[in-house]
């Protein structure tokens, strides 16, 4: 027997129904994907923009610190200056000091040399005088 009108009409219906209520919970399924990635949209923002802060507060960190070591090598090149300058008047004079020193030195030893033969001399002659041999 073939179906009847009614019949064909509820089963229509109901497979309507069926593919309404499948529709929904796809549509159900997706706003929720869509919720998921938007959440997760805004937290990759907010991450994003908190690691290009910390990118912007370490640019401004290392430019601060090139300045200072520019400044501080500009103020070591000043005291290097400085030093040198007052370095190289005590080094020469401890040259002076060494040369005079060591002229000094020489001059007491060819005296003293000279005083040895002298006093050797008078000496070898006061013995043979005592002794009575002549010279």
């Amino acid at each position: 027997m073939a179906p009847t009108e009614s019949e064909i009409s509820a089963s229509v219906h109901h497979k309507l129904g069926e593919l309404f209520g499948t529709l929904r919970a796809v549509q159900e399924t997706q706003r929720r994907i869509e919720d998921t990635l938007r959440r997760s949209d805004e937290k990759s923002d907010a991450s994003r923009a908190k690691l290009h802060n910390r990118v912007d507060e370490l640019v401004d960190r290392v430019g601060s610190i090139e300045i200072n070591v520019s400044t501080h090598a500009a103020d070591l090149d000043g005291v290097r200056n400085e030093i040198k300058n007052e370095i190289k008047p005590v080094t020469n004079d401890v040259r002076r000091w060494k040369i005079v020193g060591m002229t000094t030195i020489a001059i007491i030893g060819l005296g003293g040399a000279a005083m040895g033969v002298t006093f050797a001399e008078a000496i070898k002659r006061l013995i043979a005088v005592v002794l009575g041999r002549a010279i």
